[in-house]
C-alpha cells in the first residue's frame, strides 16, 4: 500500500479493506497495479478539501443579511459549503489536523 494511502487510512480501515478484497475473490497483487491512481484520486480529493477549507466562509452562521433574497442564498451556500466540509472531514481527515490548520480557533476539533 502506498505511503499516501497508509495516511489515510486508519490500520482498522486497511486490515477491512484487505479482508474485503480476500472474501471478494480479489488478486491482493491487483492493490499494486491501482496504487498510482488510487493515490492521484487520494491526492487530488485531499487537495479539493484543503481548497474549499481555505475558501470557507467560516462566520457564515453570523450573517445579518438573511432577509434579502441575495443574503439568504449566500447563507444557504455557506451553510450547504460548512455541512459538506463535516462529511468530507470525516472521510478524509479523521483526526481533524487539516481541518484544525485551517478553520479559525472557535472552529477547531479537540483532540
Amino acid at each position: 500500500m502506498s505511503a499516501i494511502l497508509e495516511s489515510v487510512l486508519t490500520p482498522e480501515q486497511r486490515a477491512q479493506a484487505a479482508a474485503n478484497d480476500i472474501a471478494a475473490g480479489i488478486d491482493p497483487t491487483i492493490g499494486a497495479q491501482l496504487s498510482p491512481f488510487i493515490e492521484a484520486a487520494v491526492t487530488a480529493r485531499r487537495s479539493a478539501y484543503i481548497s474549499a477549507l481555505r475558501k470557507h466562509d467560516w462566520q457564515w452562521e453570523f450573517s445579518d443579511d438573511t432577509t434579502s433574497p441575495h443574503g439568504r442564498a449566500a447563507y444557504e451556500a455557506s451553510r450547504r459549503m460548512h455541512a459538506a466540509l463535516l462529511i468530507e472531514r470525516a472521510q478524509t481527515d479523521p483526526d481533524a489536523m487539516l481541518w484544525n490548520t485551517y478553520a479559525p480557533a472557535e472552529f477547531r476539533v479537540a483532540r
